[in-house]
Order: C-alpha cells, then sequence, then structure tokens
C-alpha cells in the first residue's frame, strides 16, 4: 500500500510540472505581438537538416506544436549549409604536330610492280615447236613482201592462215620438175621483187625412182628463182614429215623415205649457197614424225600446226 501512495505522489508531481510548463508557454505567447490579423492562417517553420517545412494551421496548432526559442535559435547558429560541390573543368589537351620523318632513298631502289616494264621474248628465244598463237596481224607483219613457193602443203598453209601481205605461188601436185615450166610462178619473179623467198617441195617426189633426178630438178629451180630474184633471200625448207599411222600403211609415203628425199634437198641447198631450214624440227620437234593430231590425212598439217611452221621460220631465218 505505501508503494501504491509512493508512485501516485511521484505521478501528481510530474502532472503538475508539466501543467506549469504550458502555462509558462502560453503566457509567453500572448505577451509577444503578433503581425498576423484575425483568422489569417499563420505558419510553423522547422529547422531540420537545413530543410525548411512549411504547414499552415490555426492558433491551437501553434500553442502546441511550438517549439521553444532558444532550441530554434541553437539549432540556426550551430547548423551549417552543405557546401554544393562544383565541376572543375578538366583541360583540353593541345595537339601537338608530330613530324612525318622524310624516308631515305635506298641505294638501289625497284621500281614498282604496276610500272614496272616487261620485255616481251624474243621470237629466236622461243623453243621449237611451240606454239605461240599469234594473231593473224602479226604474221601477215612478219611475212609482209614475202613470197612462198610449194606444194599442196604451202597452199594449205595459205589457205588456213589467211596471210594477204605476202605472195603463195604454189598448186596442189606441183613438184620441182612441174614448177620450172609455172609461168604463174616465173612471172611473178620477173615482175616483183620479194624481200624473202620459201620454197618447199619433195611430198609428191617421194614416189619418184631416182634420187639423182629429183636433185638435180631442185638445184635447177633454186638457181632460176636467184636469177630472177638477185637481192632476196632464199630458204629451201626440209620436207615435212608424214605420220606414223601414214608410214605403217606401206608404200611410197613413209618416214624412212622422207629422210633419203630430204638429203638431196639439203645438198642441193648446199650447192647453190642458200640457207636451209629445217622446218620438222619446228613442227614435229624431235621425233621428226608427224603428230596424229597434227594432220587429217597424215600428210597436211593443220591449222595449229602451220603456225608452228611459220613461228619456227621467224626464229631461225
Amino acid at each position: 500500500m505505501t508503494d501504491s501512495k509512493e508512485k501516485c505522489r511521484r505521478k501528481n508531481t510530474v502532472m503538475t510540472a508539466v501543467l506549469a510548463a504550458v502555462v509558462f508557454s502560453v503566457s509567453a505567447c500572448g505577451a509577444m505581438p503578433s503581425s498576423r490579423k484575425e483568422g489569417q492562417p499563420h505558419m510553423i517553420v522547422k529547422e531540420e537538416t537545413g530543410r525548411k517545412t512549411a504547414s499552415v494551421g490555426s492558433d491551437a496548432d501553434f500553442s502546441v506544436s511550438k517549439k521553444p526559442d532558444k532550441l530554434v535559435e541553437s539549432s540556426v547558429i550551430t547548423r551549417k549549409p552543405t557546401p554544393t560541390p562544383t565541376n572543375t573543368p578538366t583541360p583540353t589537351p593541345t595537339p601537338t604536330n608530330t613530324p612525318t620523318p622524310t624516308p631515305k632513298p635506298s641505294v638501289n631502289p625497284k621500281p614498282s610492280a604496276a610500272v614496272k616494264p616487261t620485255k616481251a621474248p624474243e621470237i629466236s628465244q622461243i623453243p621449237p615447236g611451240k606454239d605461240l598463237n599469234q594473231p593473224l596481224s602479226y604474221y601477215e607483219e612478219q611475212f609482209a613482201g614475202d613470197c612462198f613457193i610449194g606444194d599442196s602443203r604451202t597452199d594449205d598453209l595459205f589457205v588456213s592462215m589467211g596471210i594477204s601481205t605476202a605472195d603463195f605461188l604454189c598448186k596442189t601436185g606441183l613438184n620441182v620438175k612441174s614448177a620450172l615450166n609455172e609461168d604463174k610462178i616465173w612471172s611473178s619473179l620477173k615482175r616483183k621483187t620479194y624481200r624473202n623467198i620459201y620454197i618447199e617441195f619433195g611430198v609428191n617426189e617421194l614416189g619418184w625412182q631416182s634420187l639423182d633426178y629429183f636433185e638435180k630438178y631442185y638445184v635447177q629451180l633454186i638457181n632460176k628463182v636467184k636469177e630472177l630474184q638477185p637481192s632476196a633471200n632464199i630458204y629451201v625448207q626440209s620436207i615435212i614429215p608424214v605420220s606414223q599411222r601414214l608410214s605403217d600403211k606401206g608404200g611410197y609415203e613413209t618416214l624412212a623415205n622422207v629422210e633419203k628425199f630430204n638429203k638431196r634437198v639439203i645438198n642441193a641447198a648446199s650447192s647453190t649457197s642458200v640457207a636451209y631450214l629445217d622446218v620438222t624440227l619446228g613442227i614435229c620437234g624431235s621425233s621428226r614424225v608427224l603428230p596424229s593430231d597434227a594432220s587429217y590425212d597424215g600428210v597436211h598439217p593443220n591449222k595449229r600446226y602451220n603456225r608452228k611452221w611459220l613461228d619456227y621460220i621467224i626464229a631461225n631465218r
């Protein structure tokens, strides 16, 4: 019971102190002059961590929520505003011009691949039998002002290649004996002056019994050409071989017979002091046999091999 009474006494003491504080606060506010008019709302200002909070209320609200003046003054005096950070601009670096080093010239400068001159191979450097595949204009330039004399093989050379800048005095079945009486040949030789003359005979004479007669008539033919064309370069050509297939059939058109008559061609060229061209090497290579794909009949070369024929003449004349 004594404890209960003591607790009640303490509680009454606290309540008395609180009421006294309230009365004192109301009395102090009534003594301060007010700038607002009656019935006008008032503003309560609170300082909390640098921010202002405003609320609108009545006089009764003000009397309850107003804090002691010394607490407001203390908070205003002691708080310092938080400084606003400033962004310091980063200076822009000034670009520097780095001088480009001057290249030193090399001791042995090499030309660029785009401007490096290329030298065309000399025609004489082309291996025998290689197909150069030159255009017609090339051959017309090479044989301009020249003359070809011969049999059906020379005639096929003209037909397949179509060279119009040279004269082809030829005929199917012509041989060294009948050519001596061919007016077309001699009238042209009398009328014109040729730069180079190429003579080709022998395939139609393979059936002759006498090699001596063949050589004799060939010598007569060469001398007659020399007489009418003293300033021309005269070339006697080898007898072009036949194919192996045709040679194996027997008869007089054999590879062995070609070699025998060709030796007489060499003799005729030597005895008349004219140049000899071994066109067999250019057409057939070292085998000295007309390839199977070079001719439709084993005797007359086709266009591809006629081109090889001309290429060999150009390289070796």
